[in-house]
């Protein structure tokens, strides 16, 4: 059972492992919390990512050059953390559920928080909003529920809550269908994946509250679990990779996969023994109009994307379980050759191009070649398309700038 003592002691403000640090976004009495390290427009100027704003269903987050900032009431249901791509956002209330391998209580339903304690069942979690939860926490649920599978129990008051914003269906049908696809890609019966389960309750009864409001009642007992289970070991260590030597390539420095990367890959290691399938995984393509400078490598906030040179040939490798599909290589790229096709059906791991590399005949540095009559690396091409330039400008006459020290002229 996990009403009542047992779902207070799974309540925490749940510290994530890995590099993020979450301080309170706007104030102490919002429960919504920003680790600017890992906020993409925060780390690059050139992000346009405002997937936490776009998911407010309230509308009340904007996304400035240091990340989200609330411009309204947070209402704490947690769609702006759900649909972070990089975990930058979390929302206190929801659980810190266990990885494998660590204790935990059956849990096989889940109830949001305006659904007031009396009617719920054995082995239900109180969540503040089912749209809070994310594909791998899905997964997670899934594994905790065992056989009998997980419930989202819906009450029909979704359309008239204020969380609900102005979409249609349930705020958890994007997560749920991910982490469908994902477990039917390991063999998981169609019977026995996550479902909803329609259980109508009188309107009258929810709570008026929102959610979040009784935050501290129903977390009192947040360091029962910490110490139950202790902080999950991360999947993937941090890395911070300094790739390419063009200047143009502005490295994001700082590279580590986000929780729930981390969380997906142990999921499917404890489930099939491989940390990825194709559902779990973008699809990327390189044509070839790629230069082979490195930018969309050294911008990549993962490390997903590496270029590696040795001295006669350059390649640049895909970890796919680490890509979190922002498009930030394909916005940097100069001669836009890389594409974030599909945020799923990739290969775990891909060599998405190989390129020769010469010896350039003006500076002698290694480069990359594109074609095969290229001896000069971009750089001096550059330089000599810039000279010839000059030379035939001077050659037809320069401008008339007029010498003010004389009051003459000159060309």
């Amino acid at each position: 059972m996990v009403t009542g003592y047992l779902i207070m002691m799974l309540y925490e403000v749940h510290g994530k492992p890995g590099l993020e640090e979450y301080r309170p976004i706007a104030g102490s009495e919002s429960p919504l919390r920003l680790d600017t390290a890992s906020c993409l427009p925060a780390r690059s100027t050139h992000s346009n990512c405002a997937a936490c704003a776009d998911a407010c269903p309230v509308s009340a987050l904007q996304v400035s050059e240091r990340g989200p900032v609330l411009t309204g009431d947070c209402l704490g249901c947690g769609r702006c953390a759900a649909a972070c791509p990089t975990d930058a956002l979390q929302v206190q209330g929801f659980p810190a559920l266990p990885l494998p391998g660590q204790p935990a209580p059956s849990v096989t339903r889940l109830e949001c928080w305006r659904v007031p304690e009396a009617p719920l069942r054995s082995g239900t979690l109180h969540v503040p909003c089912l749209g809070g939860l994310d594909a791998s926490r899905m997964l997670t649920l899934h594994r905790l529920a065992g056989p009998s599978g997980i419930t989202l129990v819906d009450r029909g008051w979704c359309q008239d809550c204020p969380a609900h914003g102005c979409g249609t269906g349930h705020p958890a049908d994007r997560a749920l269908e991910t982490a469908n696809h994902i477990l039917g890609e390991t063999g998981v019966p169609d019977a026995d994946l996550p479902r909803f389960s329609l259980e109508p309750l009188s309107e009258g009864m929810a709570s008026r509250d929102l959610p979040g409001r009784d935050l501290q009642a129903r977390t009192g007992r947040r360091d029962f679990f910490r110490r139950l289970g202790g902080h999950a070991a991360t999947v993937h260590g941090a890395r911070e990779d300094n790739v390419g030597t063009d200047p143009a390539a502005r490295v994001l420095v700082g590279k580590h996969v986000p929780s729930r990367r981390r969380r997906l890959a142990a999921e499917l290691v404890a489930a099939t023994g491989s940390a990825t399938t194709p559902a779990a995984v973008p699809l990327l393509s390189v044509n070839g109009d790629c230069d082979g400078h490195g930018v969309c490598a050294a911008v990549c906030p993962t490390g997903a994307l590496v270029r590696d040179r040795g001295d006669t040939t350059s390649r640049l490798h895909l970890d796919a379980s680490a890509c979190i599909a922002c498009g930030l290589c394909q916005a940097h790229c100069p001669e836009q050759a890389i594409r974030v096709v599909a945020d799923s059906g990739g290969q775990p791991t891909a060599e998405l191009n190989r390129m020769e590399q010469r010896e350039c005949d003006d500076c002698g540095r290694n480069f990359t070649a594109r074609h095969a009559h290229e001896n000069t690396c971009h750089p001096c091409r550059k330089s000599r398309r810039f000279a010839a330039a000059g030379f035939a400008f001077l050659t037809r006459g320069g401008p008339v700038v007029t010498d003010q020290n004389h009051g003459g002229k000159s060309g």
